[in-house]
């Protein structure tokens, strides 16, 4: 099949060699139809249509715009401006009496889509829809409209799935499964927003120990009794429960004296103290110079990617003591003042306030 732009325009008619088509696709406008050769096994059909109206340097400019060799564009938009001596707003005002059409193969269902362009970058973007050598995007609008319809019935199979382990928690009564903190937690959960909880327990729990908060969460989840939202960084952004929940909230049983403030109710400390004791069975220079054993009463949880501040201190019989702390519960330790720096007026009060007290001892 002979290529576009290779003939003479004779009485206003694209002539290309014995090739020549003229459709008529309403009462008053012609269309002159130019059989192009098929450049990509999945692009078929491909047809380039300019109106009889345009005139015959009109349809010059257009056939050149669209000369295409090997896949490629043979004449910029540039080369074609200078060439015809013609200024960009008239060019593109030109794009309007012209357009490729062309089927496009849709691997999904073995099919052609009629699709058409009517500029050199449109055109192009179907192109692109098809050479990719890894992975192949094209899918016709049926078969868009299919997969649609697949994953929204996923979804909702999913969301369905979702509401029935949530509606069976309650029925077992999950909560049950869960310590004190975490039932505290969870029924925090059911009387306020995510961001009035995280305000909560940011005071009591202070930066070093909010992860607590994290991991009681984490394991309310997993007794499918809430669900978290997250962002890519996998940060908890909300949660969701079933309004149902609510009427289970007397229910939810601490059982024994919850004193968050003094944090009890996870039995966890991000403190480590202890003494190194002087090994007295040392018979070896291999042998350590401290040695013992030693029983933590509570959990102690030691955070990745925080900052500690640890110091050693000597004690009797050649002992050592040994402390780590985050560094910031130490920003967090109260101001002290000699009560020889403050105003004369205070000193007063305070002298006062301590012989008022002295009787009560």
């Amino acid at each position: 099949m002979p290529t576009l732009l290779r003939g003479l325009f004779l009485f206003g008619v694209r002539v290309f060699g014995d090739t020549l088509l003229l459709i008529r696709y309403s009462s008053t406008l012609f269309y002159s139809l130019y059989i192009m050769e098929n450049q990509h096994k999945k692009i078929a059909n491909l047809q380039l249509h300019i109106s009889e109206n345009c005139s015959d340097l009109e349809k010059e400019i257009l056939t050149a715009y669209w000369e295409i060799e090997n896949n490629e564009f043979v004449n910029s938009v540039k080369y074609i401006r200078e060439t015809f001596n013609i200024n960009q707003s008239n060019l593109l005002n030109l794009y309007q009496y012209a357009k490729i059409s062309l089927y496009l193969h849709c691997e999904q269902c073995n099919s052609y889509e009629k699709n058409s362009a009517r500029s050199q970058s449109a055109f192009k973007d179907h192109l692109r829809k098809v050479k990719r050598k890894r992975h192949y995007d094209f899918k016709c609008d049926h078969c868009i409209e299919t997969l649609k319809q697949e994953e929204l019935l996923e979804e909702k199979a999913k969301h369905e799935a979702l509401i029935t382990r949530l509606k069976q928690a309650i029925l077992n009564k999950n909560w049950n499964n869960l310590n004190n903190f975490e039932k505290s937690v969870l029924k925090n959960c059911l009387q306020m927003s995510f961001y009035k909880l995280k305000r909560h327990y940011g005071k009591i729990l202070g930066k070093g120990k909010f992860i607590n908060l994290i991991n009681a969460l984490d394991q309310i989840e997993q007794q499918n009794l809430i669900v978290l939202e997250r962002d890519y960084r996998n940060y908890i952004l909300n949660f969701q429960y079933l309004e149902v929940l609510k009427q289970s909230l007397d229910d939810i049983i601490i059982t024994k004296n919850l004193n968050e403030s003094s944090l009890q109710q996870n039995k966890e400390t991000n403190e480590l103290k202890f003494k190194l004791l002087i090994n007295s069975e040392k018979h070896h220079p291999d042998s350590p110079l401290y040695a013992g054993t030693i029983v933590f009463k509570e959990r102690i949880v030691i955070e990745p990617n925080i900052e500690y501040t640890f110091g050693q201190w000597e004690r009797a019989n050649d002992q050592l003591y040994l402390t780590m702390i985050p560094t910031s519960e130490i920003e967090k330790a109260p101001e002290v003042k000699s009560l020889f720096k403050q105003p004369r007026h205070i000193k007063n009060h305070i002298e006062d306030y301590f012989k008022h007290i002295k009787n009560d001892f």
